[in-house]
C-alpha cells in the first residue's frame, strides 16, 4: 500500500463539511474532525491515527484499510460505513457511537468509555476525558498520563498500578476508587472527592491535593504524601499491624489480604468490607460491626469479637478459627 499523503491543512480548516471528498491515502494523524460531516467521504487507506472524530458523521464513508489506532470515535455515526481491513486498535467510543450492523468494537481492539467498562491496560494518554462517567470501570494498569479528567466520574474505579502522572483529576469524583500502587507524579487532585479511596503503596508526594476530600480513605506505611501534608487531619486511616482504628468507618472497602494483626478495631464499622485473607490475629474487634463482612480465609486467631455484630450462625464457625467471644 502506498504511503499516505500528508494533508496538514485540514488541522486548521474552517470547513465543517467534507462530505463526498476523496481523502484516499491521506495522512490525517491527530487531525481534529470533531462534528465534521464526512458522509460518503473516501478515506481508503488514510492514516487517521489519534484523529478526533467525536460526533462526526461518517455514514456511507469508505474507511477500508484506514488506520484509526487511538482515534476518538465518541458519538461518531458509522452505521453505514465500509470498515473492511480498518485498524481500530486502541480507538475509543461511547454509548452514542453508532456502528454498522454486526460490527463488534471490542473484537476490533476498541475501548468503551462508559460505566463498568473493562479498560485494564488501556492507553488513554493525552486525551480529553473531562466530565466522563467511568463509574465502577476497571482501569488497572491503564495509562492516562497527561490526560484531562477534570470533573470526571470515577467512583469505584479500579486504578491499581495505573499511570496517572501529570493527569488533571481536579474536581474528579473518585469515591471508593482503588489507587493502590498508582503512579501519581505531579498529578492534580485539587478539589477531588477521594472519600474511601484505597491508597496502598501509592506515591502522592508530588501531587496537588488542595481542598481534596480524603475522609475515610485508607493508606499504609508505604504511602508517600506531599511534604507538610497532614493526612491524619484529612481523615485518612492507616492500615497495618497494631493500627489504631477505634470506631473507624471502614465499611464497603476492599481490604483483601491486609495485615491488621493486633489492631484496635473496637467499635469499627466493617459492614460489607472485603477482608478475604486478611490477618486479624490478635485484633480487638469488640463491638465492631461485621455484618456482611467477607472473612473468608482471614486469620482470626486470638481476635476478640466480644459484642461484635455478626451474621446469624457465624459465631460457631469463627470460634473454630480461633476467634474469642
Amino acid at each position: 500500500m502506498a504511503t499516505p499523503t500528508p494533508m496538514t491543512s485540514l488541522s486548521c480548516s474552517p470547513l465543517q463539511s467534507l462530505a463526498g471528498l476523496d481523502l484516499t491515502q491521506r495522512s490525517l494523524i491527530a487531525v481534529d474532525f470533531w462534528g465534521y460531516d464526512l458522509t460518503g467521504a473516501d478515506l481508503t487507506g488514510a492514516d487517521l491515527s489519534r484523529a478526533v472524530l467525536r460526533d462526526a458523521t461518517l455514514n456511507h464513508a469508505c474507511l477500508q484499510f484506514a488506520q484509526l489506532a487511538r482515534a476518538d470515535l465518541r458519538g461518531a455515526q458509522l452505521q453505514a460505513a465500509m470498515l473492511q481491513g480498518a485498524d481500530f486498535r486502541g480507538a475509543y467510543y461511547d454509548l452514542n457511537t453508532l456502528f454498522p450492523q454486526g460490527f463488534e468494537p471490542h473484537l476490533a481492539g476498541m475501548y468503551a468509555l462508559c460505566p463498568e467498562s473493562d479498560l485494564s491496560g488501556a492507553d488513554l494518554q493525552h486525551i480529553d476525558l473531562s466530565g466522563i462517567d467511568l463509574t465502577d470501570s476497571d482501569l488497572s494498569d491503564a495509562r492516562l498520563e497527561g490526560s484531562n479528567c477534570f470533573g470526571s466520574w470515577l467512583a469505584g474505579v479500579n486504578l491499581t498500578r495505573a499511570k496517572l502522572s501529570q493527569t488533571n483529576l481536579s474536581y474528579a469524583h473518585l469515591s471508593a476508587a482503588r489507587l493502590d500502587q498508582a503512579v501519581l507524579w505531579a498529578t492534580n487532585l485539587s478539589h477531588a472527592v477521594l472519600t474511601k479511596v484505597s491508597l496502598f503503596d501509592a506515591r502522592l508526594d508530588s501531587c496537588l491535593l488542595h481542598q481534596a476530600d480524603l475522609a475515610g480513605a485508607v493508606c499504609n506505611s508505604a504511602t508517600l504524601w506531599p511534604p507538610g501534608f497532614d493526612w491524619q487531619a484529612a481523615g485518612v486511616y492507616l492500615i497495618g499491624p497494631n493500627a489504631s482504628l477505634w470506631g473507624a468507618d471502614l465499611s464497603e472497602l476492599c481490604l483483601m489480604g491486609v495485615n491488621l494483626s493486633h489492631a484496635n478495631l473496637v467499635g469499627a464499622n466493617l459492614q460489607d468490607t472485603d477482608l478475604w485473607g486478611a490477618d486479624l490475629s490478635g485484633a480487638d474487634l469488640r463491638d465492631a460491626n461485621l455484618q456482611s463482612t467477607n472473612l473468608t480465609a482471614a486469620n482470626l486467631t486470638g481476635a476478640d469479637l466480644t459484642g461484635a455484630a455478626l451474621p446469624a450462625a457465624s459465631s460457631a464457625s469463627l470460634a473454630e478459627r480461633g476467634a474469642i467471644f
